[in-house]
């Protein structure tokens, strides 16, 4: 069903057709919170995730609204699964100093957001001013990088600082330049040129598969890579997405009453207030979701065993970008399965 469908059927239902008392943003305000109600309680719609590694870096980010990782794996020479951890441990393990290849993984629910991972390309301590200075591959553009953001030295054992100052360079445009207070936990208090630099908010948001323990090199080739089969939540339907007739949902359709159900309880809730019809209908979708899952938990064992399948028949070689971070997902490179 489209969203246009549902939202005209609901209409219907509601008595409602002419939209005079519940107008449009109201229904779909109901829709996308039916959607991901469904979508977060039943866990059924899938992403395949893909990454290099990068040497003694745990932590990557996975496409937003991620719920869960139904299965990760890791390849090194060939694909194989990694066992699933309690976060604590998998953390502790993963900061241990050795490095991998990783055998288990977890989810971090409330991970920084990644900003920028790459190499250092020239570094300097300013003595009278007690200033340490770093310049990196990245174009210095406005709102990249922020004052506070958390800055990490993956060459000396993620030893962490602070950015205190930002500036443009007198080099190439495609650099910039940071001024960073001492750097703790590691091995060394400031950059070095060819250190490897990561940079994060310094606030959680969304969510990273952690990896242990670290990986021990840097995935040039394809050789070395996580692949993660998660679940995630429905995208937020706009209006304009209403207007577009072929602009299917991403629910199975055995959640199609399950989902008029919620959108009825929701609308009746803006309406009304929560009235007995509201939970009427919430109870309908209650027991049409208990009727679906195991028809739908059928279907996502079907996805996973292909995606599963299309890793094994895969070349074992892949061209990568590896300075290419976590920010924005995995993009621009071909990868085993993705097709």
């Amino acid at each position: 069903m489209t969203a246009r469908e549902v939202i005209e059927e609901a209409q219907l239902l509601i008595g409602d057709p002419n939209v005079d008392f519940h107008d449009r943003p109201r229904m779909l305000f109901a829709l996308n919170r039916a959607t991901n109600r469904i979508s977060t309680r039943s866990r059924s719609i899938h992403e395949q995730f893909y990454h290099p590694v990068i040497a003694e870096q745990y932590q990557y980010a996975l496409p937003a609204g991620t719920l869960y990782i139904r299965k990760a794996k890791y390849k090194q020479g060939t694909w194989y699964d990694l066992e699933r951890g309690f976060f604590d441990d998998v953390e502790a393990g993963a900061a241990q100093p050795g490095g991998g290849p990783p055998r288990a993984f977890s989810l971090w629910q409330n991970a920084r957001e990644e900003r920028f991972v790459g190499t250092v390309v020239a570094a300097e301590f300013d003595e009278q001013k007690m200033q340490r200075h770093v310049t990196f591959d990245m174009p210095h553009t406005t709102g990249a990088l922020r004052l506070g953001d958390i800055v990490f030295n993956l060459s000396a054992k993620h030893a962490e600082g602070v950015i205190t100052e930002l500036s443009e360079t007198s080099g190439p445009n495609n650099t910039t330049q940071i001024t960073y207070s001492a750097l703790l936990g590691g091995t060394r208090d400031q950059f070095e040129v060819g250190d490897q630099i990561r940079i994060t908010s310094p606030h959680t948001s969304g969510h990273a598969i952690i990896i242990a323990p670290a990986p021990v090199r840097t995935d040039e080739k394809g050789d070395e890579s996580i692949a993660a089969f998660v679940a995630r939540r429905h995208r937020i339907i706009t209006p304009a997405e209403i207007a577009n007739q072929n602009d299917s949902l991403e629910l199975d359709d055995e959640f199609n009453d399950t989902l008029m159900y919620e959108i009825l309880h929701w609308a009746r809730v803006q309406r009304t207030g929560l009235d007995t019809t509201a939970q009427l209908y919430r109870r309908l979708s209650n027991e049409e979701y208990l009727t679906a899952i195991p028809l739908v938990e059928n279907r996502i064992s079907q996805r996973l065993n292909t995606w599963e399948r299309g890793l094994i028949a895969s070349s074992s070689y892949r061209p990568v970008y590896v300075k290419d971070t976590t920010q924005n997902g995995f993009n621009g490179a071909s990868v085993p399965g993705s097709g």
